[in-house]
């Protein structure tokens, strides 16, 4: 990529439609069409549980980020309006067609198309589909993850529609009774189908750079028991989060920082 010719700006106005445009104009028709307020429907709070907690967890590289939102900058984040989008497709599919059938059609449809999108500007990487079904396109990506996944949770929120109550304790346990048995198959497919390769014949590794990340590479390497080599080209490690005089920007004189209790920083 020709760095000089790249506009990070080139995805602000999809980026400003499909994340806030979009979830709070959905937001805004639920409201409408319920006069004023959604209560306690469980058509609307138990995709927005859904919605919430499931991304919000797995986009974490603690939980093994299966998936992960991009910011402007290209970095992992979470936009929490995922989770009206998810609640206001829902909740208007079942209000407006009065069909169960009809809405999970609706809901299926829409994330597909909405999913779509979210690849194409690059606002969403699916990181549990192998780098080959990236390279041959966004269709390649939604058919390898989207199928399934959408007709879980359509499903899933029909059979809430049809057994649950607008209670609270019937919200919590629907939302529950969506999430569990997804998450538990995330982290089977983390463990046993999408587990890191490991090069066995690998043993000394060199991580180039002792900045923030170069010192986390070197620790996690070193603990798997490879013999792993850091160099750095000043006489000090941190990166920019070293202080320096001769050097604006970065951290202040008197700053601490935990480390994960890392043994290469004092």
């Amino acid at each position: 990529m020709d760095m000089g010719k790249f506009d990070p700006s080139w995805n602000h106005i999809p980026r400003a439609i499909l994340l806030y445009a979009v979830p709070f104009g959905l937001l805004a028709a639920c409201l409408h069409v319920n006069d004023g307020w959604v209560g306690t429907s469980r058509d609307f709070w138990v995709p927005f549980l859904w919605g919430l907690v499931m991304p919000l967890y797995n986009s974490r590289m603690w939980a093994g980020r299966s998936w992960a939102f991009k910011d402007f900058q290209n970095r992992d984040f979470y936009p929490p309006t995922i989770a009206i989008t998810h609640a206001s497709v829902w909740f208007l599919s079942i209000t407006l067609s009065g069909s169960v059938l009809l809405s999970v059609v609706a809901f299926w449809c829409f994330f597909h198309v909405y999913a779509w999108f979210l690849i194409r500007y690059e606002m969403l990487c699916i990181y549990a589909i192998p780098a080959a079904k990236h390279e041959q396109g966004v269709m390649s990506v939604l058919l390898a993850f989207g199928l399934w996944w959408w007709a879980y949770v359509s499903v899933g929120l029909a059979l809430v529609h049809a057994l649950g109550t607008d209670t609270i304790f019937s919200i919590a346990l629907g939302s529950l009774a969506l999430m569990i048995p997804m998450q538990l198959f995330l982290r089977w497919h983390l463990n046993h189908k999408d587990a890191p390769e490991r090069l066995e014949n690998i043993r000394k590794v060199a991580v180039l750079g002792g900045g923030w990340s170069g010192i986390y590479a070197t620790k996690w390497l070193d603990e798997l028991g490879l013999d792993v080599t850091c160099f750095e080209a000043t006489d000090d490690l941190g990166g920019i989060w070293k202080y320096r005089e001769d050097r604006s920007g970065g951290v202040f004189k008197k700053g601490a920082f935990p480390f994960s209790r890392s043994p290469y920083v004092t």
